[in-house]
């Protein structure tokens, strides 16, 4: 009788343990997950210092604004911070993305076609993969381009 008692302390002890750990992890993700609109700017900026242009009137393509594949729903997107901070540095936004037919409060812009959205396009970002993003095969080989998945 002693004994299952002494394993059932030793579980809950574990567990807790455990539960903590989870915890730890989860903020941690969290933290990693709200950073990464910065570390796709800093992409970003690289990929065009690397041909002599700066985010100030580029023209910036992105690609997929929703915030999982295949639906319309923008809540938590990390796409909207991502064009927050490129439209603070003067980038000229234009996004495609068939789910999200227009941004409202704050960036008002309209999605548009592909082929509209990259035309000209300085850097094109992928922040949510869409079907239609499969047809951009041919231009990511390009020094101009670059893939940002958030």
């Amino acid at each position: 009788m002693a004994t299952h008692l002494h394993l059932a302390v030793i579980e809950v002890g574990c567990a807790r343990f455990v539960l903590a750990v989870l915890a730890a992890l989860a903020k941690l993700a969290g933290k990693i997950n709200q950073q990464m609109p910065y570390h796709c700017l800093g992409k970003v900026e690289r990929a065009l210092n690397s041909v002599g242009k700066a985010p100030r009137g580029s023209r910036v393509a992105i690609i997929g604004v929703s915030y999982k594949p295949g639906i319309g729903d923008v809540r938590e997107s990390p796409a909207l911070k991502i064009m927050d901070l490129l439209a603070a540095r003067g980038a000229d936004l234009r996004y495609h993305d068939p789910y999200v037919p227009e941004l409202r409060g704050g960036l008002e812009l309209q999605s548009v076609e592909l082929e509209a959205a990259i035309e000209d396009a300085d850097v094109i970002v992928i922040v949510t993969l869409i079907p239609s993003s499969t047809r951009l095969r041919w231009w990511m080989g390009t020094p101009r381009s670059w893939t940002c998945v958030a």
